[in-house]
């Protein structure tokens, strides 16, 4: 059920950027494309680099997004890894059974770095998309005053 889940994710991600990559090559913000007016194109194609950066920038975001997303999606299953191993652990102390306690308190410590790993990179990813949010801003402004 949980790999669905993500495989759907993944999926909508996916055609979420298909769709930014589409819809930007079909931007209407530019009347001079729409009119072929050669007077300004120097101007046009002085900033399409900004237009280029600013697709690039919606890309890593995208693919950002989805880094987050399979984060989210590994500590879910990593957290119900922990759960399971703690209630063996629970069940092996109460039936008094030291080996397999010791075993499962080994497996519990384990999940546990798993869990703290996947936070880790969750932070790491949010950290990333926070700084291609900010080239996103900048790409824009700088994009703004090109056209300006």
């Amino acid at each position: 059920m949980q790999k669905a889940s993500h495989r759907a994710a993944l999926v909508g991600a996916s055609a979420l950027g298909a769709l930014v990559v589409a819809l930007s090559g079909c931007s209407s913000t530019d009347p001079y494309r729409r009119y072929g007016d050669t007077y300004h194109r120097p101007y046009y194609e002085e900033s399409r680099y900004g237009e280029g950066q600013v697709q690039r920038d919606w890309q890593e975001i995208g693919h950002e997004r989805a880094e987050i997303e399979q984060g989210r999606a590994a500590r879910r299953r990593d957290w119900d890894k922990l759960q399971e191993e703690r209630q063996e652990m629970d069940d092996a102390h109460r039936a008094g059974d030291r080996d397999a306690y010791r075993h499962e308190r080994q497996e519990v410590k384990e999940a546990e770095k798993a869990l703290q790993r996947d936070n880790a990179q969750i932070r790491h990813d949010k950290g990333e998309l926070r700084e291609d949010e900010r080239a996103l801003r900048h790409d824009r402004n700088e994009q703004y005053e090109d056209w300006r």
